[in-house]
């Protein structure tokens, strides 16, 4: 029988993890309004029902404009664990849209979250760094992550990280960061440390790592470097690796180093040539447009020009390949190697 008393217990259709929500456009400036609540369960809950409002784009502008950036960016130093990865993950999934990556920039997001590369969670780091990658994608976030002088951490970071996740994210991140500026990190050893993991038992650190050194080899200071560090040696037995990425990669670092007349003899010297004729007939257009290009760079070098030249009638066959981009490198390197002075 139905009574006026009403029951102390949650309807079986709440979720008491998340914030009651308000109507329509309220609904995302009350939570903002909640998340700096002195509460933590208020904070807690509102945190949560944020994150899920804000995986719907039409959110996203909504949020800016209540000022909910400048109040994430506060939280991400609070003392509860929860909070912390939860204010994070709505930085990250901000930093998601165009709009959100220009406001957070404005408010020098990087800096805040650079913080976090040392907390105490592993969730807490990962989506800091995944952070760091998606404002890294767009030109002037990147520029600004060069201009906080964070490429050193984050080389360091790629040293003191056990988690194989976040040493991947942190080569997407340098990645884009190198294609600005190179100085920083050759200035804090990045080559000496990019070689240790070019002998990685994981395919893919392998791949990024060889990807940053061709990153870095596209400046000439890079160039010196690479060859200081002996890049090449690690480098040419990669050209056999079974990994398909990786054997792109390491191409496409030799032909970055190998624009210069040092690079070039120490690439011939290290014994690229046989592995990148071998590598022209990958299955992988990526494999054989970059060793194409590599081997263009070396033919450029009298020693190279007379090891390749036995080479001509294999690389011939490439200027019928179905890639458009392998025949025009293929029609390149067979012109530089048969050039006649």
């Amino acid at each position: 029988m139905a009574t006026t008393l009403v029951s102390p217990h949650y309807a079986p259709c709440i979720d008491p993890t998340k914030a009651p929500e308000a109507y329509g456009r309220r609904a995302v400036v009350k939570l903002s309004q909640e998340i700096t609540a002195t509460d933590l369960t208020t904070r807690q809950c509102a945190l949560i029902t944020l994150t899920e409002k804000l995986h719907n784009p039409e959110h996203i502008t909504e949020a800016i404009n209540s000022g909910v950036i400048s109040k994430l960016l506060k939280l991400l130093r609070d003392k509860n664990e929860t909070v912390r990865i939860k204010a994070t993950e709505c930085v990250y999934i901000i930093a998601g849209h165009a709009v959100g990556r220009k406001g957070e920039l404005k408010h020098n997001v990087v800096k805040n979250v650079s913080q976090l590369f040392d907390d105490a969670s592993e969730v807490v780091r990962v989506l800091a760094h995944k952070t760091f990658s998606r404002i890294a994608e767009v030109p002037s976030g990147a520029q600004q992550i060069v201009d906080s002088d964070l490429i050193p951490k984050l080389v360091k970071k790629l040293q003191s990280e056990a988690s194989i996740t976040i040493k991947q994210v942190i080569f997407d991140t340098l990645h884009s960061c190198l294609m600005r500026e190179t100085a920083s990190a050759l200035s804090c050893g990045a080559v000496e440390v990019l070689n240790g993991y070019l002998t990685s038992d994981t395919p893919t650190i392998r791949a990024k790592a060889a990807q940053a050194i061709m990153d870095i080899s596209f400046s000439t200071a890079g160039k010196t470097e690479a060859c200081k560090g002996k890049c090449l040696d690690i480098l040419v037995p990669l050209l056999s690796d079974s990994d398909s990425d990786v054997k792109a990669a390491s191409a496409g670092a030799i032909m970055a180093i190998s624009t210069t007349t040092e690079g070039k003899h120490a690439a011939i010297g290290a014994g690229a040539i046989s592995g990148l004729v071998l590598a022209i007939d990958h299955v992988c257009s990526e494999v054989r447009v970059n060793a194409l290009k590599a081997i263009t760079m070396l033919a450029e070098a009298p020693v190279g020009r007379a090891q390749l030249l036995v080479h001509v009638p294999a690389i011939e066959t490439c200027t019928k390949d179905t890639n458009e981009a392998v025949r025009k490198h293929a029609e390149i390197a067979v012109r530089v190697i048969t050039w006649v002075p």
